[in-house]
């Protein structure tokens, strides 16, 4: 059991409320001026355990991963804390069903046809949790392959370095776009 650095308290209230105590957190307020516990938790860069499927029956916050680096389970540990905690607290992720926009409580984010999406200006991060900024060519900035993937629609063939889309390894560059190498 790895020794715990920093322990963090998480409070849930009634209203959907977090907060935590420990760290300073950096937040940018949702559309509706709410703070987002994604961006909370983000600055933690913790995870959490233990889970029960969607319900958090313990919610220890501690700066130490618990998730192995070559584990099938290698994903983002700042991301299985957002999606954990936007399940338990009843928010909605890009894709999830919804009745309204209150229903979306990501910024820059609407229900359409019953679905929450991004607006056109932008895409769904990996982890569904927010909408990024689509870029409009290579060399524009980003913070994820995703953001580059979907907004050139390029899969697999635009990656993001340094905050910036550019041609993958297996990819040229052929008018401003990228193309699989022959």
């Amino acid at each position: 059991m790895p020794e715990l650095l920093q322990s963090c308290i998480l409070i849930v209230t009634l209203c959907a409320s977090l907060s935590y105590v420990c760290g300073s957190p950096l937040v940018e307020p949702t559309k509706n001026g709410s703070q987002p516990v994604t961006e909370t938790i983000k600055i933690a860069s913790t995870t959490i355990s233990p889970l029960q499927g969607n319900a958090l029956t313990t919610a220890n916050l501690n700066s130490s991963s618990t998730i192995p680096p070559n584990s099938a389970n290698n994903t983002n540990k700042n991301e299985v804390v957002s999606a954990v905690l936007f399940s338990f607290l009843g928010r909605k992720a890009i894709g999830e069903f919804c009745k309204s926009d209150d229903d979306c409580d990501i910024k820059e984010a609407f229900c359409v046809n019953g679905s929450c999406q991004c607006s056109s200006e932008y895409v769904p991060s990996s982890n569904k949790m927010s909408c990024l900024i689509r870029p409009r060519g290579l060399l524009d900035s980003c913070s994820e392959n995703a953001q580059c993937e979907v907004g050139l629609n390029a899969t697999g063939l635009v990656i993001c370095v340094a905050y910036t889309c550019i041609c993958s390894l297996d990819a040229t560059v052929v008018q401003g776009r990228c193309y699989k190498r022959k």
